[in-house]
């Protein structure tokens, strides 16, 4: 099921980069505030995502309710919405393992970055593409 929590908590940040220099200057800038996990090679993070399972998943909370009859509405989701859960959540330390951001470099050697998103969209996060070519015409 595809779905993204409406609170925050804090998650990882996948990064995929084939510029090492670059992925140092990542985590040298933003590690200190925020949980960062990189790759240097597009297959290295398919082969991480293959046996991925969001750690979270498995909580009501996240995740609609399929089986109400108001689910196939255009305007009307049902939520399974359980504040006792929610409040525990903070004592959960699998929650920073949750992989919640996903910005990858548009040109790399094997794989360039939309195809690797492509390959990635059944997971719920959201998707960065980033690219330092440029064209002059």
């Amino acid at each position: 099921m595809r779905t993204l929590p409406v609170f925050y908590y804090p998650s990882t940040i996948t990064w995929v980069d084939d510029d090492k220099l670059f992925l140092n200057a990542v985590l040298e800038t933003f590690q200190s505030d925020y949980f960062i996990q990189t790759f240097r090679h597009p297959q290295a993070c398919l082969d991480f995502f293959l046996s991925y399972e969001p750690p979270l998943s498995q909580h009501s909370f996240l995740r609609g309710r399929i089986e109400s009859e108001d689910y196939d509405c255009v305007d009307h989701l049902p939520v399974d919405f359980n504040v006792t859960t929610l409040q525990e959540l903070h004592q959960q330390p699998e929650r920073l393992h949750e992989v919640s951001v996903l910005i990858v470099d548009y040109s790399m050697p094997e794989i360039n970055g939309i195809e690797l998103c492509r390959q990635l969209s059944r997971l719920p996060m959201k998707k960065i593409l980033l690219t330092g070519e440029a064209d002059h015409y």
